[in-house]
Order: C-alpha cells, then structure tokens, then sequence
C-alpha cells in the first residue's frame, strides 16, 4: 500500500501569499513595468533618430530632433504612459516629424503663387532630389528665391530661360500644366539642356505626402519587446515581498 502524506505548511504558506497580492499590489507592479518600458522605449527611440536607421529622415536627423523625445509616467491610480515627440510648441520637433509619419496636404506658400504667376497657372512647387536641402530636409529660402527671380522675357515654344543663374522652365510629362525647373550644373551650349538637372516640378495637382517613417508603428514594436520582460520583473518582485521564493 502506497502512503501519500502531504506537507501543507508550505502550501499555506502559499495561499497566505497569494491573498497578499491585492489589487493595490498589481497596479504597483504594473505601473513600475508600464514606467520602465517608456523610459527604455524613449532611449530607443532618441538612438534610433540619432543613428538614422534606413534614411527615413531625409537630411538626417540633429539635437533639435532628437533631444525632443520625451515620455509622461503612469502612477498606480492612471495605469496610462506616453513616449514620443513634443508638439507642444510651434517649432516643436514633433511639428516637423509629424509631416512624415503621417503626410500631410501640400499647404500653398508664396513660393508656389509666384511659380503660378510665372507659368500663368496654379502650380506647387515639388523640389527633386537634385535640389539641395539643409539639415532638417527643408530646402532654404535662396534655393527658391534662386529658381523664382531674374527672368527675361524670353519665350519661345514653352521655353522660358533665366541667362543670369542659366535655368530654364519647360513643359514636362506626367499632364497638362506640369513644368520642370533645370539648372545648368556642367558644361552645354545656350540653346541645348545638356548638362542641365531637374531642380523643381510645378505640380498642378500634388499629391499627399507620402507617410516615410512610421514612428507610431516603431514605437509600439518597442513596447511589445520590453513589456513583457517588464512586467515579469516586477509580478515576481511583488511575490517575493509576499512569500514566494
């Protein structure tokens, strides 16, 4: 005959634990693991504008982007916690993030009714990749002032030519109303574009800008890794203060 004999003390013991973890103890545990994930979720996230993984910010991104990230912590009473870019200021880095998270609308600038006035029709401005940017991807004020200024009245089959800073503004594909802006960057002859680029498109009909980095997605992935780790972490610390070993 098998004799089974139980040693309860131990298992008292356990159940004696358990009914220590109260939902006050939870909430703890929970708002220090919520607390330490957007911490690390924040430092993640200012390493990865500051290596610039794949590109996605065109130009790259500086201390003006980078030291924006900031996180509000959760408490025990509003289990809520927050990582990302400010908004909360007119030049705000999140400001300018925000435009490639989530694309926005071209907005009609000066520039654009001065390039309407120019071809006689409405038109957006679009820079090419051949168009120099600054730092923060933005192409500067003399860039536009370049292209927009010192015309003659030199109009033949669409053509129109700027001698002074040799740029020239013609018809191109893509629809009616559509012109490109060339530079003479190498050697040519005045009457051929060899040795022009492609500086701007005027756009009658732009597009939405294209989402380029997806900050939300990226933020949420980060979570999804440190969370768990997080919170076992913590759940465990809150046993032991109970009982368990």
């Amino acid at each position: 005959m098998l004799d089974i004999r139980l040693d309860t003390t131990g298992l008292d013991r356990s159940i004696r634990g358990l009914e220590l973890l109260t939902e006050k103890n939870l909430r703890y545990a929970s708002g220090r693991a919520l607390r330490d994930t957007v911490i690390k979720t924040q430092a993640w996230l200012k390493d990865d504008l500051k290596t610039n993984r794949s590109n996605r910010i065109e130009g790259g991104a500086t201390a003006w982007t980078y030291n924006a990230t900031y996180h509000e912590r959760p408490t025990p009473q509003n289990l809520v916690a927050e990582v990302g870019l400010r908004t909360d200021r007119p030049r705000a880095a999140g400001r300018y993030i925000s435009v490639l998270t989530q694309g926005t609308e071209p907005r009609t600038k000066g520039a654009d009714l001065a390039a309407s006035e120019l071809v006689g029709s409405r038109v957006t401005m679009v820079p090419t990749r051949s168009q120099r940017k600054d730092s923060k991807g933005n192409v500067t004020r003399a860039a536009y002032t370049k292209a927009l200024t010192g015309w003659a009245s030199i109009r033949k089959t669409g053509t129109m030519v700027n001698r002074a800073n040799r740029i020239f503004i013609i018809p191109i594909k893509g629809g009616p109303g559509r012109y490109g802006i060339f530079e003479r960057t190498g050697p040519g002859e005045y009457k051929s574009f060899k040795g022009t680029k492609l500086k701007w498109i005027l756009e009658p009909n732009p597009k939405r800008r294209a989402s380029t980095y997806d900050l939300k997605g990226d933020l949420q992935e980060q979570v999804r890794i440190y969370w768990p780790g997080e919170i076992e972490r913590y759940a465990r610390a809150e046993l032991a203060r109970a009982g368990f070993r």
